[in-house]
């Protein structure tokens, strides 16, 4: 499962997160790159069971992610 949720968070946001160009310091010379946005947040939220496995390894490929969870709330309970 950590294999699947790393490799699903990577094919998912390749397209639409937005990116900034910066350059850095390899072994050979200073290149240039693209890094992921920070400016907009990345939102994690699973669904069921096999989500919450999935979201705690894709967390991983992105460092800088909030985890959200949606529940249903009996108001007469409360």
């Amino acid at each position: 499962m950590a294999t699947l949720g790393r490799l699903l968070m990577y094919e998912a946001s390749r397209d639409w997160l937005p990116l900034v160009a910066g350059d850095i310091q390899s072994p050979m010379a200073i290149t240039l790159v693209e890094f992921i946005d920070l400016k907009e947040p990345i939102m994690i939220v699973p669904i069921l069971r096999a989500g919450l496995t999935l979201a705690e390894h894709a967390s991983s490929v992105f460092l800088a992610t909030k985890t959200y969870h949606l529940g249903k709330v009996d108001i007469l309970s409360l």
